[in-house]
């Protein structure tokens, strides 16, 4: 756990992003995080993205 902590903490110093991924690895799932002001706000993002799919 300590290296997905390690992973956000890392992506956050420089700005705040709207989505973390990551690919998953032995012993680790994969997972994408998505940000938001707000639960609308989420809603948008994702909804954007199945656009481009």
């Amino acid at each position: 756990n300590t290296s997905i902590t390690w992973g956000i903490s890392n992506s956050l110093k420089t700005k705040s992003p709207d989505i973390i991924y990551h690919k998953g690895d032995i012993g680790k799932e994969p997972m994408i995080l998505i940000f938001g002001k707000n639960p609308d706000d989420v809603i948008r993002k994702i909804s954007k993205l199945r656009s481009y799919h």
